[in-house]
C-alpha cells in the first residue's frame, strides 16, 4: 500500500530479529499453561491406576516444564533464554547484599508509621472476623465455596503483610 522499504541492520531476512520467535513464545506459553492444567486435573480421570494418576498430578508442573523445554530445544527456534551470570553477585554495583529498608527516608519514619500500620491491621482483622461471623450464621445455611476460601486466604495474607511492614 505505502510501498515502504526496510532500512537498517535489524530489518530484512538477514537481520537479528526472526519473525517466528514471538509466535513460538506465545505457543509455548499457552501450551505450558494448558498442559499443566490438564495434568493437574489428570487425577480425576480413569486412564491409569490411582497411584499413577496421583504421581502425574503431583508432578504436573515439572513434567510440563520439562516437556516444553525439550520441544523448544528439538524445534530449534531461537527463542530467548535466561542469561545466567557466571559469578554470584548483586545485580547493581552501587549497592551491596543488604539494602536499607527505610531507603532515603529519615530513620524516624519507621516509628511514626508503626501506629497507622497497627490500626490498619486491627481494622482489616476486625472486618474479616465480623464478616466471617455474619456469613457463617446457621440461619444462612451456607456451604464454604472456593471463592470464600480464596478471599479468606487473601485477607490472611494482607494481615501478615501488614504485621511485617
Amino acid at each position: 500500500m505505502f510501498h515502504g522499504e526496510f532500512e537498517g541492520s535489524a530489518c530484512g531476512p538477514h537481520g537479528p530479529y526472526i519473525p517466528d520467535v514471538l509466535f513460538w513464545c506465545v505457543v509455548l506459553f499457552f501450551s505450558t499453561v494448558f498442559m499443566s492444567a490438564f495434568l493437574k486435573e489428570f487425577k480425576t480421570s480413569r486412564y491409569f491406576p490411582t497411584k499413577v494418576r496421583a504421581i502425574i498430578s503431583d508432578f504436573a508442573v515439572f513434567i510440563t516444564i520439562l516437556t516444553m523445554v525439550l520441544v523448544d530445544y528439538a524445534l530449534g527456534i531461537p527463542s530467548p533464554k535466561l542469561q545466567v551470570p557466571s559469578n554470584f553477585k548483586p545485580t547493581r554495583d552501587d549497592r551491596g547484599w543488604l539494602i536499607n529498608p527505610v531507603g532515603p527516608n529519615p530513620w524516624w519514619t519507621t516509628i511514626v508509621t508503626f501506629l497507622p500500620a497497627l490500626l490498619c491491621t486491627i481494622l482489616i482483622f476486625m472486618d474479616q472476623q465480623i464478616t466471617a461471623v455474619i456469613i457463617n450464621r446457621k440461619e444462612h445455611k451456607l456451604k464454604v465455596f472456593k471463592k470464600l476460601q480464596v478471599t479468606r486466604k487473601i485477607t490472611k495474607l494482607m494481615q501478615f503483610y501488614n504485621r511485617c511492614y
